[in-house]
Protein backbone atom coordinates (compact mmCIF):
# COMPACT_ATOMS: atom_id res chain seq x y z
CA UNK A 1 0.00 0.00 0.00
CA UNK A 2 1.40 3.37 -1.03
CA UNK A 3 1.62 6.14 1.55
CA UNK A 4 3.30 8.77 -0.59
CA UNK A 5 2.82 12.35 0.51
CA UNK A 6 0.70 14.50 -1.78
CA UNK A 7 2.32 16.94 -4.17
CA UNK A 8 1.70 20.45 -2.81
CA UNK A 9 0.45 22.79 -5.52
CA UNK A 10 -0.55 26.45 -5.27
CA UNK A 11 -3.42 28.00 -7.20
CA UNK A 12 -4.27 31.65 -7.90
CA UNK A 13 -7.83 32.89 -7.61
CA UNK A 14 -7.86 36.20 -9.47
CA UNK A 15 -11.21 37.98 -9.68
CA UNK A 16 -11.59 41.26 -11.56
CA UNK A 17 -13.81 44.24 -10.73
CA UNK A 18 -16.63 42.70 -12.82
CA UNK A 19 -16.55 39.55 -10.65
CA UNK A 20 -15.06 37.50 -13.48
CA UNK A 21 -12.65 34.67 -12.67
CA UNK A 22 -9.26 34.25 -14.33
CA UNK A 23 -8.59 30.74 -15.65
CA UNK A 24 -5.76 29.24 -17.70
CA UNK A 25 -5.98 26.33 -20.15
CA UNK A 26 -3.42 23.55 -19.75
CA UNK A 27 -1.18 22.75 -22.71
CA UNK A 28 -2.45 19.83 -24.82
CA UNK A 29 0.63 17.68 -24.18
CA UNK A 30 0.48 18.09 -20.39
CA UNK A 31 -1.33 15.94 -17.85
CA UNK A 32 -4.98 17.08 -18.05
CA UNK A 33 -4.16 18.91 -21.29
CA UNK A 34 -7.03 21.07 -22.49
CA UNK A 35 -8.54 21.46 -19.00
CA UNK A 36 -9.10 24.92 -17.59
CA UNK A 37 -7.71 25.60 -14.13
CA UNK A 38 -6.65 28.15 -11.58
CA UNK A 39 -3.08 28.96 -12.65
CA UNK A 40 -0.28 28.07 -10.26
CA UNK A 41 2.31 25.41 -9.72
CA UNK A 42 4.26 23.04 -7.53
CA UNK A 43 5.90 24.14 -4.32
CA UNK A 44 9.68 23.81 -4.37
CA UNK A 45 11.71 22.70 -1.33
CA UNK A 46 12.01 25.49 1.23
CA UNK A 47 9.60 27.78 -0.63
CA UNK A 48 6.67 29.53 1.06
CA UNK A 49 3.34 28.85 -0.71
CA UNK A 50 2.51 32.52 -1.35
CA UNK A 51 5.96 33.18 -2.85
CA UNK A 52 5.71 29.99 -4.93
CA UNK A 53 2.42 31.19 -6.38
CA UNK A 54 3.76 34.65 -7.20
CA UNK A 55 6.79 33.05 -8.92
CA UNK A 56 4.72 30.52 -10.88
CA UNK A 57 2.29 33.17 -12.18
CA UNK A 58 5.23 35.31 -13.33
CA UNK A 59 6.76 32.28 -15.11
CA UNK A 60 3.53 30.99 -16.69
CA UNK A 61 1.71 34.22 -17.53
CA UNK A 62 4.27 37.02 -17.20
CA UNK A 63 2.13 39.04 -14.77
CA UNK A 64 2.78 40.20 -11.22
CA UNK A 65 0.34 39.18 -8.51
CA UNK A 66 0.23 39.24 -4.72
CA UNK A 67 -1.06 36.13 -2.97
CA UNK A 68 -3.18 38.18 -0.58
CA UNK A 69 -5.00 35.57 1.53
CA UNK A 70 -5.52 31.81 1.67
CA UNK A 71 -8.95 30.92 0.24
CA UNK A 72 -9.31 27.18 0.77
CA UNK A 73 -7.68 23.85 0.07
CA UNK A 74 -8.52 20.93 -2.18
CA UNK A 75 -7.24 17.36 -2.00
CA UNK A 76 -7.55 15.19 -5.07
CA UNK A 77 -6.20 11.84 -6.19
CA UNK A 78 -5.44 11.27 -9.85
CA UNK A 79 -4.79 7.53 -9.57
CA UNK A 80 -1.46 7.22 -7.75
CA UNK A 81 -0.83 10.97 -7.93
CA UNK A 82 -2.12 12.83 -4.89
CA UNK A 83 -2.49 16.62 -5.04
CA UNK A 84 -2.95 19.05 -2.15
CA UNK A 85 -4.03 22.33 -3.71
CA UNK A 86 -3.52 25.55 -1.72
CA UNK A 87 -5.70 28.24 -3.27
CA UNK A 88 -5.08 31.92 -2.58
CA UNK A 89 -7.16 34.99 -3.31
CA UNK A 90 -4.76 37.12 -5.33
CA UNK A 91 -4.40 40.74 -6.32
CA UNK A 92 -3.26 41.70 -9.79
CA UNK A 93 -0.21 43.95 -9.53
CA UNK A 94 0.92 44.54 -13.10
CA UNK A 95 2.00 43.30 -16.49
CA UNK A 96 0.09 42.07 -19.50
CA UNK A 97 -0.75 38.36 -19.42
CA UNK A 98 0.84 36.15 -22.06
CA UNK A 99 0.34 32.39 -22.55
CA UNK A 100 3.96 31.52 -21.70
CA UNK A 101 3.28 28.08 -20.21
CA UNK A 102 -0.39 27.47 -21.03
CA UNK A 103 -2.51 27.25 -24.19
CA UNK A 104 -4.95 30.04 -23.39
CA UNK A 105 -6.29 32.17 -20.55
CA UNK A 106 -9.04 34.65 -19.81
CA UNK A 107 -11.54 36.13 -17.41
CA UNK A 108 -14.89 34.33 -17.25
CA UNK A 109 -18.32 35.09 -15.84
CA UNK A 110 -20.00 32.16 -14.06
CA UNK A 111 -22.18 31.46 -17.13
CA UNK A 112 -19.09 31.43 -19.32
CA UNK A 113 -17.76 28.58 -17.22
CA UNK A 114 -20.84 26.54 -16.30
CA UNK A 115 -23.18 27.16 -19.26
CA UNK A 116 -20.36 26.96 -21.80
CA UNK A 117 -19.31 23.62 -20.32
CA UNK A 118 -15.65 24.50 -19.84
CA UNK A 119 -13.73 21.38 -18.84
CA UNK A 120 -12.36 22.25 -15.39
CA UNK A 121 -9.43 20.34 -13.85
CA UNK A 122 -10.95 17.92 -11.28
CA UNK A 123 -8.93 19.24 -8.31
CA UNK A 124 -10.31 22.76 -9.00
CA UNK A 125 -14.02 21.90 -9.18
CA UNK A 126 -14.79 22.13 -5.43
CA UNK A 127 -13.01 25.50 -5.20
CA UNK A 128 -14.89 26.82 -8.23
CA UNK A 129 -18.19 25.64 -6.70
CA UNK A 130 -17.36 27.46 -3.46
CA UNK A 131 -16.59 30.70 -5.34
CA UNK A 132 -19.99 30.46 -7.05
CA UNK A 133 -21.91 29.60 -3.86
CA UNK A 134 -20.26 32.46 -1.97
CA UNK A 135 -21.16 34.89 -4.78
CA UNK A 136 -17.54 35.87 -5.39
CA UNK A 137 -18.00 35.44 -9.15
CA UNK A 138 -21.09 36.48 -11.12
Amino acid sequence: MSHKMPIVVTAAIIIDENKRLFLAKRKQGDTLGGCWEFPGGKLEAGEKPDKCLEREIKEELDIEIKAAAPFNFSYFEYGEKKILLLAYLCEYKGGRARAVDCDDFGFFHKAGITDAGLKIAPADVSLLDELIVRGLIK
